[in-house]
């Protein structure tokens, strides 16, 4: 004799007495949360340079202090005499330790391009930028600006030549910019991540409540 269809659902797929299957909790972090985690997958090479490159603007802005007392030394040692005219004088009085002030051109120019490079490269990820990036970039800026000040009142009294002049906009263009960046990141961007972090862990309960009211209707 043949069966009789029966259409409940607990009568087709698993025995009435077997127990339920467990809910799937949800487990989707926060974007704050996930920026924390990603920092752990950020390649160990990444975490170098960042290191490197920002020490490299710090080494750059040191070396610039060391052209602006060279050739006064120079001229002090040789006697004004033995120079051709005052023309030439003033040039080298401007221009100083040329090879020195090159190697400091090229260290700042290369550790921006990198820390640029990087940034881009982690755009996402407001919290490993702002510890590894411009926190040290800040600290950095403002080192190598202090050293300047030191320089030219220290060694040469006051006296403001001109690569000292374009050195100090140099190094308070670089503070400024990191300072801006670093606002922005912490204050707005990552606020608003954190602020999306505490409201996206909120609604769990509820959502939990839900997924359970109607797992008992069900």
């Amino acid at each position: 004799m043949a069966h009789r269809w029966n259409r409940h659902p607990d009568h087709h797929g698993r025995h009435p007495e077997d127990p339920k299957p467990l809910k799937r909790s949800d487990t989707t972090h926060s974007r704050y949360v996930q920026m924390l985690l990603d920092q752990d997958d950020i390649p160990t090479l990444h975490n170098v340079l960042a290191s490197f490159f920002v020490w490299l603007l710090l080494a750059g802005f040191l070396v610039f202090p060391g052209t602006f007392t060279s050739i006064k030394h120079s001229i002090e040692a040789k006697g004004e005499d033995e120079w051709a005219d005052k023309a030439t004088e003033t040039i080298l009085k401007s221009v100083k330790n040329i090879p020195l002030l090159v190697i400091g051109a090229v260290a700042c120019g290369v550790s921006v391009i990198g820390v640029a490079s990087l940034a881009l490269r982690h755009l996402d990820n407001y919290v490993w930028q702002l510890n590894k990036l411009f926190v040290p970039g800040i600290a950095n800026c403002l080192a190598g600006l202090i050293s300047t000040l030191v320089g030219v009142y220290s060694q040469q009294n006051g006296s403001w030549s001109p690569t000292a002049k374009v050195t100090a906009i140099v190094e308070g263009s670089c503070l400024g910019v990191s300072a801006i960046l670093f606002l922005v990141f912490d204050r707005y961007l990552l606020q608003r991540v954190k602020q999306n972090h505490g409201a996206h862990y909120d609604r769990w309960p509820s959502s939990r409540g839900s997924e359970e009211t109607f797992g008992e209707k069900w």
